[in-house]
């Protein structure tokens, strides 16, 4: 349940392997994704980066990325700090969350439950952009601001070549 409604999300777990092939269909058919490291384990955070990259590579900058620091409990053996996690959600624009999973439920369920809301969100705005964008009006604006575009440059080139 998310805001008193219902709702089934579909969760692929996969393990990231460094120079595994991974399939463009892991991605295409997710609103989200979901990265989990381990706040105890520096370099489950440093493979955030090669996994991000690939996203984006794939068209992945139109899903919600949410980057999950795990075993926020273990404050003791902490080997990523805040101040890396925050630059590195704000450089790639991830939602961000600590939890520990053997502490507390209720942080792993807010967490889920925020990446929800805001796959919702993003769902919502995609369908406005492409209700707009099959406007008639729209289309024909769109058509004349180009072709605007257009002639301004071809003068411009023509003035450029006879300099």
């Amino acid at each position: 349940m998310i805001d008193g409604k219902p709702l089934s999300i579909h969760i692929l777990d996969t393990a990231w392997k460094a120079g595994a092939c991974m399939k463009d269909e892991y991605l295409l058919w997710a609103d989200g994704v979901i990265l989990v490291y381990s706040m105890v384990d520096k370099s489950s955070f440093d493979k955030l980066r090669e996994i991000v990259e690939w996203i984006f590579a794939k068209k992945g900058e139109e899903k919600v990325i949410a980057v999950i620091g795990n075993k926020s409990d273990l404050i003791h053996r902490k080997q990523v700090s805040d101040t890396e996690a925050t630059q590195f959600c704000a450089e790639y624009n991830c939602l961000s969350f600590d939890t520990s999973a053997s502490d507390s439920y209720t942080d792993v369920s807010n967490a889920f439950n925020t990446i929800i809301r805001e796959i919702k969100l993003n769902n919502k705005k995609r369908e406005k952009l492409n209700k707009l964008m099959h406007n008639p009006s729209v289309l024909a604006k769109l058509q004349i601001r180009q072709s605007l575009k257009n002639l301004a440059e071809m003068k411009w080139r023509s003035r450029t070549s006879t300099m």
